[in-house]
């Protein structure tokens, strides 16, 4: 059995542990970095708290209703690159249950 290097295996349904929490707006922030987007902190911390409402991956249609629009216009962000970061994120902290794509 092999034991992933980074990250927690549990199901994406399950609710998200502290410390899940706290990798997770780790590894946005590190993502949004990587894409050479600025946050005010705001966008990630919704998204955390969206994952945890939506018990996993939220839609494209929840996504544009917590992703400010003046994040996505000050980083010319669409939401599908949005979702790619979060699904990014998620595989850093359940890499055995986050969805592809």
């Amino acid at each position: 059995m092999r034991t992933p290097s980074r990250g927690i295996q549990r199901s994406i349904n399950e609710p998200l542990t502290r410390e899940e929490r706290a990798r997770l707006l780790s590894y946005l922030v590190d993502e949004f970095e990587r894409r050479g987007w600025r946050d005010d902190g705001q966008t990630a911390f919704a998204l955390v708290r969206l994952v945890e409402d939506q018990g996993g991956e939220p839609g494209p249609s929840r996504l544009e209703q917590s992703v400010s629009s003046s994040f996505r216009v000050q980083n010319n962000a669409a939401i599908a690159e949005v979702r790619r970061a979060l699904v990014a994120a998620l595989r850093s902290v359940r890499p055995s249950s986050a969805p592809s794509g």
